[in-house]
Parts: structure tokens; sequence; C-alpha cells
């Protein structure tokens, strides 16, 4: 997974995931830190997105979260 936004850095590679039941997580490290960005699938057409960030890689902060529900 690739991830770009207008507030980090520069990608340095792409981050690996891994499932784990329902929830996908990738994680990648970059000059700013750590990241992950984990996807948890609820159910049919439901699921909910987490970034978080740590310095570190072993204390992570919660950065955004949403929930996602297609009509």
């Amino acid at each position: 997974m690739s991830w770009f936004d207008g507030i980090g850095s520069i990608p340095q590679g792409h981050a690996r995931g891994r499932w784990e039941g329902n929830t996908l997580t990738f994680q990648d490290k970059h000059p700013m830190g750590h990241a992950r960005y984990i996807y948890t699938f609820e159910g049919e057409g439901r699921y909910t997105f987490r970034l978080e960030q740590s310095q570190d890689g072993k204390s992570w902060m919660p950065f955004v979260e949403g929930r996602y529900t297609r009509k």
C-alpha cells in the first residue's frame, strides 16, 4: 500500500500488510516516525479506518478515524 497526503513526507517504499480476522493492518516506517493504517471490515458494506502514528514503533497514538457505510 502507498499513502500520499499533503502533510506527510515522501514515501520511502510500500507499507506491508497482514490480515488478522476481519482486520487488515498496514505498517510503515518513514522519516517522521512510524504509521499504521487499520481497516476493520464490520459487515456487508461497512468498515472502520484508523490511522495511528508512533515515534518508536511501540507506543501508538490515534491520528484519524472514520466509519464508512455503503448506501
